[in-house]
């Protein structure tokens, strides 16, 4: 019979605390360098909520999204207890937060599957129609596609390059200003490989953010992508 799995004993708080550097104590918390830029000043606030939850903020600007990355951990693993971890997922955890941007995903045709959503508190829930008028969160049974789908087909027909950026807004500001551009989503280093079949036959030009984690995610998608795409560089 299998032994039972030992659920580790360990804080989050002191599983955070672990993979920071230069931590140091504060009134209310405590200060590290952002494992996400070269920092050379303790950017880095980190606290404790009253229900045993882990708050991250980076002062140089940081999103929540790319420190969780660079730290390796999911959002989940910043709650005390597997019933706050559930509560965080459910749909009226989100329904009470102010939604300041949307970015739609859809197919080849311009279809929607999916929405990216910018929270104030900057996170980026994912929802997709529920089929009745509204919405349910989460990507669970929605095939997964690249930002501006529509886009990328036709930079890949017409032989254009095509521009692979971090983030939805950084898409958006060169869709504006006429260049064909993609992201994907939830950030550095939550590439998928349905993603691969997308760009085949394209001139892909990679533009990482400027942090650790970003050139990482930067060089991942660069070795996938050799023996896919017409050409990649990363600029």
């Amino acid at each position: 019979m299998p032994k039972a799995r030992r659920e580790s004993t360990e804080r989050p708080l002191e599983g955070v605390l672990s993979r920071l550097k230069g931590v140091r104590k504060r009134k209310g918390g405590w200060t590290a360098q952002c494992p996400c830029h070269d920092d050379k000043r303790n950017s880095l606030s980190i606290a404790e909520g009253e229900d045993g939850r882990v708050l991250l903020y980076c002062f140089a600007g940081c999103s929540f999204t790319n420190i969780l990355s660079a730290l390796g951990l999911e959002a989940h693993q910043l709650f005390e207890n597997s019933q706050l971890k559930e509560d965080h997922y459910k749909d009226n955890s989100w329904k009470e937060r102010k939604i300041v941007a949307t970015y739609d995903y859809t197919d080849e045709k311009g279809n929607l599957l999916y929405q990216v959503c910018r929270t104030q508190e900057k996170q980026f829930p994912i929802r997709q129609p529920d089929g009745k008028g509204g919405w349910r969160w989460g990507l669970e049974g929605v095939s997964l596609v690249l930002y501006s789908l529509p886009a990328v087909t036709k930079a890949i027909e017409q032989k254009e390059p095509l521009f692979l950026v971090e983030g939805e807004k950084d898409a958006e500001r060169l869709l504006s200003g006429g260049l064909f551009a993609t992201t994907s989503p939830l950030g550095a280093g939550k590439w998928k490989d349905a993603y691969n079949a997308q760009l085949e036959g394209a001139r892909l030009v990679i533009l990482p953010d400027n942090d650790k984690p970003g050139k990482h995610h930067a060089q991942q998608i660069a070795e996938q992508l050799r023996n896919v795409a017409a050409s990649v560089d990363i600029l």
